[in-house]
């Protein structure tokens, strides 16, 4: 092989291989948030699902169907009695894409963030992108629709004051 004919092969192999890491990169995850719960001390302290709401006793919070959301001054409350509570969502998956570790048409539970908890309901369909480090983490949200017909790829979550459109 000459040495033309070689660079050729290589730039071409660099640039096929670049193009896979984009894609893999700017792939999307699908899924349907079927369940919400916040759990403290090892217990299911609150939870909403399609049956409805379950909460503890000693929650120091209401919650109301399909929208279990926690405030700053809750959350507060939680840590003083729990320690670090866990905020989680559970999603039927549309799509996986990488680095997530769901099977498409599976369901996985994932913890996240109270702002990002709030933002969601039981019912939602969801495109997210989960923590490359540790996909039982999301991360982001990029679009939240009533159903899957709805999702876009990239969509706006949010007005100027974060409530979802």
């Amino acid at each position: 092989m000459n040495r033309r004919r070689f660079l050729e092969v290589g730039a071409v192999g660099a640039l096929a291989a670049t193009a896979g890491c984009t894609k893999a990169v700017l792939g999307t995850n699908r899924g349907k948030v079927v369940a919400k719960a916040v759990r403290g001390g090892g217990e299911t302290l609150v939870s909403a699902g399609p049956e409805g709401v379950t909460t503890r006793d000693d929650y120091p919070s209401n919650a109301s169907a399909g929208n279990v959301s926690v405030s700053g001054e809750t959350a507060k409350e939680l840590r003083r009695t729990y320690g670090n509570p866990t905020y989680e969502v559970t999603i039927d998956h549309y799509r996986v894409a990488w680095p997530n570790d769901a099977e498409e048409g599976g369901r996985k539970r994932y913890t996240t963030y109270r702002s990002l908890f709030n933002r969601i309901r039981v019912g939602d369909s969801v495109t997210f992108q989960p923590e490359p480090t540790n996909t039982d983490v999301i991360s982001s949200v990029s679009c939240i629709a009533p159903d899957r017909e709805s999702l876009s790829v990239r969509c706006s979550t949010g007005n100027k004051d974060g409530a979802p459109i």
